[in-house]
């Protein structure tokens, strides 16, 4: 199917989608496209579907926003532009498999703007990185940047050597842009071994879309040399027995604490189970007036009735201002 529409705005994205009773999902659509405003957009959806098909659509998405149906199409019928319910819509996808395409990305440049490819450069990894937190290997990172391109039809890949890499890739996940020109990043893992191989080559590709053919730009970094490889390494020993020193000392101000702690649980326990112990050379005050009341009186006392009897009084009384414990 072919569709040609008029557009107003700067960017859209546009997937076709192929409604059938099929067995696979090969639907083709043209990737990008880059006009000028008041110019028309020809995209073209295709497949390479097994089985009976019957319905396809269109569907516009602006940045930040959802999906929206603009055409539907079968075979022998003119394209229906009109409101197609979101009621049909899941209709037809109640007994058909749906498929999407890829997406075709378009950009309506602004006013007296042309197209600029981006200036590529690769960084080397920091000296200081050592070790990954997450799965405690040892890697190096490589950052490759790719800014002042305008608009943000690019990909970018890597490469080893010319190989092209799938492992240990992290690229934006869109194109920053900074009020005239974009900017994206992205970072390649990579480990000690490849790295450290003087002559290995690593190689960040950013293809740009022009509006006519995509032209790759390209940046890259040699392996460490033999020299600096031996520095890398004292320094990353360094840091491991740094590492290594820190956890002992923590480890022993730990069994220091401990023991404090537990020494002053063992005086504690002593202290307790000890106790201070009754003096029978003296007779606290209450008790002494119960004494003397007894030989005043000759009054007989409950058998519970327990005190200490002394000698004369004053003994008694200067041992207790003395500070002895009942």
């Amino acid at each position: 199917p072919l569709i040609r529409l008029f557009f107003h705005v700067k960017k859209y994205l546009f997937m076709c989608l192929v409604l059938a009773v099929i067995w696979t999902n090969d639907v083709t659509q043209t990737p990008t496209l880059l006009l000028k405003t008041g110019d028309s957009a020809q995209m073209y959806c295709h497949h390479n579907l097994h089985g009976s098909y019957y319905h396809m659509y269109w569907f516009q998405q602006l940045p930040g926003e959802s999906l929206r149906l603009i055409v539907h199409m079968l075979p022998y019928k003119a394209p229906d532009f009109g409101n197609f319910s979101q009621e049909n819509l899941r209709a037809l996808c109640s007994f058909s498999e749906a498929y999407f395409g890829a997406g075709t990305k378009l950009t309506v440049l602004a006013p007296n703007r042309t197209a600029e490819p981006p200036k590529v450069k690769v960084f080397k990894p920091s000296t200081k990185e050592c070790q990954n937190e997450k799965d405690k290997k040892n890697k190096k990172t490589l950052l490759c940047v790719a800014s002042g391109f305008y608009p943000d039809h690019v990909n970018v890949s890597w490469q080893i050597d010319g190989v092209d890499v799938k492992d240990g890739i992290a690229t934006d996940h869109s194109a920053h842009w900074n009020g005239t020109h974009y900017r994206i990043t992205s970072r390649l893992r990579v480990l000690f071994s490849q790295w450290f191989k003087p002559g290995k080559n690593f190689t960040c590709t950013v293809d740009f879309f022009d509006g006519e053919q995509t032209v790759p730009s390209v940046g890259w970094v040699a392996g460490i040399r033999t020299g600096k490889i031996i520095q890398i390494l004292q320094f990353c020993a360094d840091k491991y027995l740094k590492t290594t020193h820190n956890a002992k000392l923590s480890y022993l101000v730990l069994i220091i604490k401990s023991s404090i702690y537990g020494l002053f649980v063992i005086i504690l326990v002593w202290k307790l189970q000890v106790g201070p112990k009754r003096s029978s050379s003296c007779l606290c005050h209450e008790q002494w007036s119960l004494y003397e009341t007894y030989l005043n009186t000759k009054q007989s006392f409950n058998s519970t009735t327990c005190f200490f009897l002394q000698r004369n009084l004053s003994e008694t009384e200067s041992k207790c201002n003395a500070g002895s414990i009942c």
